[in-house]
């Protein structure tokens, strides 16, 4: 029996349901067992559970090497027909197992040289027997041609003794009468009385949940390779109790929504619907003198959305207005969260009041709404987790796979839970900690989806559950939000990645209005702040100063050149402080890839080049230009010719060799646009304030083309690839894009993975757009983001992060997958 347990304690968490049988076998059923399984193909059951790719996971654990273990004597048990199997506790926190089935001549086919220590004796007028098989002790009995095999022989002993003179519990046997013959296998659980066998497994909130949950279920089994499916019905008639299903009694079942706005990167949501609310107070509190809170009366669907210890509740009203102007009434201070208004409760305790049980120990702080859903937390941040994930699509329903698992549920029901598979089996909601660890591996490709359905009818809840691999393969260009991080002041550098030199990844650096540089981990969590004289001018680049692989952060502040490592810490002889103000971003130049680095500094009309060492480089002549340099120096190698390149605000055009002397004589001024130069097509390019597009061959011949953009435009360029934004037009290699108007930061090219991507923001609708080289709009863009980002594989598995600008102190990063 190789798995038989283990689906009881894994899978048993989230379920309930149906079936029933009539048969004698079950007047040998243990008294105190809670969960019992009847089996109508043995052989076929146990093959299915071995083959489960879903229980795969659990082979490991020593859960089920132990249970393994103690099913070792019973590898060649081959019974007929119909076979009871129960589970009960003898003595504390130990479960022993029965087997019920009719005799038959070849129960065991074992090899007689296996079994040690056989014993026989007599109880009661019947004999009992016992082996050692395989280290593993078993009982035997044979009464009134019903064999009974047990790992304890005090529950052999107590079938004997209570033979005839007891009856199986009354809403059991109703349950299994009805069984159904065809199923594999019914799984009959006691709620009430299977807190032994699960306590050690599953989370005590769980464990609470399951509990109470109903008196009796019975669901037939069935297990496929990449699918459990458990369906049922559950019963309960407790009179001391009021069950979670009783709560649901005389009401229909109504349209689940809260699953519209699950954040695909949360565990679990549970929506619990209700066509008459009132009845669901009633039936939680009978006393007709107790006063119940109006607040949420005229409502249909209340939701519990969970992410690790974190927790948010969304309702559903009939009547959005009348509910709104309710919750006005105890509105405290407002924020804006993306354009959402986020509202402090002055009555925390309003949601836990009317849906306790279905909720505990939750204080409702702070309120907002999406579409027609209202949403509470205790956290201002989980609600602004929703927002975010809302505004991006990353929500499970816009998952390809969830369509796989939609035709496998209905639409209504009275309690429906869904989670992803791999993050519900990590989340403290479900499973012990210790079980948790041994279940820590990566987690694969597929999507696999926990479902668990619960329809109130007048006799019975009728249960589904699911356990389900879902193909993966379309899940293309999805974009998820990786993390969003906090800095302690607004944000005033546009965040980029640089490389983690030991780990290969990337991290985020960014700079907030205090002048703190941070560095960021690819988990959104800050390595260190340092805090800077003056803000940072441009990008920060990357160099391994001591050429031993060791990559350090370069970069320009206003008065100084500062080289940090990886800690934070300055590298001597930097920082390189100047009396006049820095006017360019850095220039870094390192010609032959030899990490001979050339840093160049720009003030004004003046220009300083410095090396490794922090020296002036002597050899670089050109000190100063005629008139202001208004863009970053460049430096562009053709063939084995370098050329650095410098404009001026005068028009300039300077085409210099290394050492900053003229090696391209340009004569005509250029009134330059504002934009760099680049090297596209094996020419110097540029543009004018009229909207020419000039170029500069290495005979400095000049050619001009109209773009037909306006004096105000941006472009980026590549040696193949060019890029214009004038207004609201964007054109990939002459393809134009027209964009809503408004207010957009410059287009910006990457080459990542062999494929070029072109990224520009909306700075007034804080919508980033990602674009292919055919002018394509990569699905799933725009996404919520208020700067200029950067694109790259951060954790080099072949798929796209960008990080962005978020609320004016958060850096987001997203995954392209």
């Amino acid at each position: 029996m190789k798995r038989a347990f283990i689906i009881l304690i894994l899978v048993i968490a989230g379920c309930s349901t149906q079936s029933s049988k009539k048969s004698s076998l079950i007047s040998f059923i243990p008294s105190n067992s809670a969960l019992i399984i009847k089996i109508n193909d043995y052989q076929r059951f146990k093959s299915d559970l071995k083959n489960s790719a879903i229980l795969e996971k659990f082979n490991n654990t020593s859960i089920f090497k132990n249970t393994e273990q103690k099913f070792t004597g019973l590898e060649d048990f081959d019974p007929y027909k119909e076979t009871i199997l129960t589970f009960s506790e003898v003595g504390k926190d130990n479960v022993e197992y029965t087997f019920i089935t009719k005799n038959t001549v070849a129960m065991f086919n074992m090899d007689s040289t296996v079994i040690k220590n056989q014993k026989t004796r007599d109880y009661e007028n019947k004999t009992i027997k016992s082996y050692t098989i395989k280290g593993e002790k078993i009982f035997t009995t044979l009464i009134d041609s019903i064999f009974l095999v047990s790992s304890s022989e005090l529950l052999i002993e107590n079938s004997i003794r209570n033979y005839g003179k007891t009856q199986p519990d009354e809403e059991f046997s109703k349950l299994y009468t009805t069984s159904q013959k065809n199923a594999i296998a019914t799984l009959f659980i006691h709620h009430g009385n299977s807190i032994p066998y699960l306590k050690n497994t599953v989370a005590d909130k769980l464990l609470s949940n399951f509990k109470n949950f109903s008196q009796w279920s019975a669901v037939d089994i069935s297990a496929e390779q990449e699918k459990i499916r458990l369906n049922g019905v559950a019963i309960s008639n407790d009179s001391t109790q009021i069950k979670t299903i009783q709560l649901f009694e005389n009401i229909n079942p109504e349209i689940n929504r809260a699953i519209s706005i699950m954040p695909m990167d949360f565990d679990a949501l549970t929506s619990f619907t209700f066509s008459n609310f009132v009845t669901f107070l009633k039936n939680k509190n009978p006393d007709p003198l107790k006063k119940t809170d109006s607040l949420f009366f005229d409502i249909d669907e209340f939701a519990i959305l969970n992410k690790a210890d974190k927790r948010a509740t969304a309702i559903h009203a009939k009547n959005f207005e009348v509910l709104n102007d309710s919750l006005k009434n105890l509105n405290g201070e407002e924020s804006i969260f993306r354009e959402y208004s986020i509202f402090k409760l002055k009555r925390p305790s309003a949601v836990e009041t009317n849906f306790y049980p279905l909720i505990k120990g939750f204080t409702a702080e702070y309120y907002t709404s999406i579409n027609d859903l209202f949403l509470f937390s205790e956290e201002k941040e989980i609600l602004q987790d929703v927002i975010a994930n809302f505004q991006n699509n990353t929500i499970i329903t816009s998952l390809p796979s969830f369509e796989e698992i939609k035709k496998e549920i209905s639409d209504n029901s009275s309690i429906l839970f869904i989670g992803k598979y791999d993050k519900c089996i990590q989340s403290d909601l479900f499973l012990k900690e210790d079980l948790k660890k041994e279940l820590d591996s990566p987690a694969g490709k597929e999507d696999k989806f926990i479902v668990f359905q619960a329809t109130s009818s007048k006799d019975y809840t009728y249960v589904n559950a699911l356990i389900k691999k879902t193909e993966a393969k379309v899940e293309t260009n999805l974009v998820s939000q990786e993390f969003s991080t906090k800095l302690d002041a607004k944000i005033i550098t546009r965040p980029q990645f640089v490389i983690n030199h030991r780990s290969k990844k990337k991290e985020v650096v960014v700079q907030d209005a205090d002048n703190n540089l941070y560095l960021i981990a690819t988990n959104g969590k800050v390595l260190w702040k340092k805090k800077l004289n003056s803000k940072i001018i441009g990008d920060i680049q990357q160099v391994d100063l001591y050429r031993n692989g060791r990559l350090q952060l370069a970069f320009v502040t206003q008065h100084e050149l500062m080289i940090v490592d990886r800690n934070g810490k300055d590298v001597p002889p930097f920082p390189i402080k100047f009396n006049d103000p820095i006017t360019q971003p850095l220039a870094l130049f390192d010609y032959d890839k030899s990490k001979d680095y050339r840093f160049l500094i720009v003030q004004g009309k003046n220009l300083n080049m410095y090396d490794r060492e922090g020296s002036i480089v002597s050899g670089f002549v050109l000190k100063n230009t005629e008139s202001y340099i208004n863009s970053i120096p460049q430096h562009f190698r053709v063939g084995n010719k370098d050329y650095l390149v410098v404009t001026e605000e005068g028009g300039k055009l300077n085409i210099l060799h290394r050492t900053g002397k003229t090696r391209i004589p340009v004569k005509n001024p250029i009134k330059f646009s504002g934009n760099n130069v680049y090297l596209h097509e094996s020419k110097f390019t540029m543009t004018d304030i009229n909207g020419n597009l000039i170029q500069v061959d290495e005979n400095g011949k000049i050619s001009k083309e109209y773009l037909k953009v306006n004096n105000t435009h941006f472009i980026d360029a590549t040696s193949k690839t060019l890029v214009t934004l004038s207004d609201n037009v964007l054109t990939i290699r002459g393809r134009k894009i027209e964009l809503d108007y408004a207010i957009y930061s410059r287009p910006k090219i990457f080459y990542i993975n062999n494929k070029i991507y072109v990224t520009v923001t909306d700075t007034q609708s804080n919508k980033v757009y990602l674009f292919d080289s055919q002018a394509e709009p990569i699905p799933n863009f725009p996404v919520y983001g208020t700067s200029a980002i950067d694109l790259d594989d951060i954790d080099n598995d072949q798929k796209v992060e960008l990080v962005v600008q978020g609320e004016e102190d958060s850096v987001l990063v997203y995954k392209v997958n």
